[in-house]
């Protein structure tokens, strides 16, 4: 994926259009750019939009070592939307489970906001 390119419709292209598992949402991010965008949703893949936000800001710096374990789980997100919509939607949010909710909208929604709304 391209995030260290200098574009930032390339970044958010990249983060908002290619599959990808949202590994970066566990990276280091400026508290100054956290506090100037709307931060998690409450919908499946609100992660997602959240780094295509984040990527329209500046560039992704991929340390190359590993500074984590990725653990996995039957509980984990990925699982529970393999099984589910309702459930992945659910495990986001958990009042999400007396509403409906349209999370491929929100998503798109959301990744027009981004770019409305781009400073």
């Amino acid at each position: 994926m391209n995030l260290d390119s200098a574009k930032p419709q390339e970044r958010f292209h990249a983060l908002a259009c290619f599959p990808h598992a949202c590994y970066y949402i566990f990276g280091v991010i400026r508290t100054s750019s956290l506090k100037s965008i709307p931060l998690w949703g409450r919908f499946a893949g609100s992660d997602r939009a959240l780094l295509a936000r984040i990527g329209l800001l500046g560039r992704f710096y991929e340390v190359p070592e590993y500074l984590f374990f990725l653990r996995r789980h039957p509980n984990q997100s990925i699982n529970v939307g393999l099984r589910s919509m309702y459930l992945y939607n659910v495990w986001f949010d958990t009042s999400n489970r007396s509403r409906v909710v349209l999370p491929h909208w929100e998503r798109v929604l959301e990744y027009l906001s981004a770019i409305k709304n781009r400073r």
